[in-house]
């Protein structure tokens, strides 16, 4: 499925460094998470596929992730990361945070969007 898949790639390109987040998400992926289809990816609409991912995540409904709802995509290091608090659980502001700090690194040309 296309859409698990980019789940996947938000997911580790969240927890990938910043820097190279933007070159990680390939152009087909950011052309899905471009919603209103004008070239570049606001941070809104990066924000929104995001929300989408953790939802997607979040087997449970319970409103937070676990090592177990990242199955395979991150390590331990990586979820320890996310996780700021140290709870064993990243919550749905902690990933938000996380997703901001990660856009914001990413767009490299200061302009609010990534293409």
């Amino acid at each position: 499925m296309r859409t698990g898949f980019l789940i996947a790639t938000a997911v580790v390109a969240l927890v990938s460094a910043p820097a190279i987040a933007e070159e990680f998400i390939s152009e087909s992926d950011l052309q899905v998470m471009d919603t209103n289809k004008d070239g570049v990816v606001s941070k809104a609409e990066y924000v929104a596929f995001m929300d989408m991912a953790f939802d997607a995540l979040d087997d449970n409904g319970n409103g937070g992730l676990t090592a177990a709802d990242f199955d395979v995509l991150l390590t331990p290091a990586e979820f320890s990361a996310m996780d700021a608090n140290g709870d064993g659980t990243v919550s749905r502001a902690e990933f938000d945070l996380q997703t901001a700090k990660d856009f914001d690194a990413a767009d490299k040309s200061g302009t609010g969007t990534l293409k």
